[in-house]
C-alpha cells in the first residue's frame, strides 16, 4: 500500500513530535512518565494508515506495540497488560521483511 504523506500530515507530525520528546526525556535520564498516545476516530479516517507510517519510520530504533481498542471498557489496564505480554512473546521481524 502506498504511503500518502499528505494524508493526516498534521496528526503524523503531532505523534512524531510527542514520540521524539518522550525519547529525549528517556535519554536525558528524566524520570519516566506514564505518557502515551491514543488514536481515536471514525472508521475510514486513516488511523491504521497513520499508525503504519509511524511504525515504518520508527521501527528501526523503537519497539512498536499496537493495542487494539478493548471490548470491555471496565478492564482497560488488563487489556493493555495482556497485549504487552503477548507482544513480548513474539519475535521481532527483521528490518525489510
Amino acid at each position: 500500500m502506498p504511503d500518502l504523506e499528505d494524508y493526516n500530515c498534521a496528526a503524523y507530525r503531532k505523534i512524531d513530535w510527542t514520540l521524539t520528546n518522550l525519547n529525549r526525556a528517556r535519554e536525558s535520564g528524566t524520570k519516566p512518565t506514564s505518557q502515551g498516545i491514543l488514536v481515536l476516530g471514525e472508521a475510514g479516517t486513516g488511523k491504521t494508515h497513520l499508525l503504519m507510517r509511524v511504525a515504518r519510520k520508527r521501527s528501526e530504533t523503537n519497539q512498536i506495540l499496537f493495542v487494539p481498542k478493548p471490548n470491555n471498557e471496565e478492564a482497560v489496564a488488563q487489556h493493555i497488560w495482556t497485549n504487552m505480554v503477548l507482544s513480548l512473546a513474539k519475535s521481532s521481524p527483521k528490518v525489510g521483511s
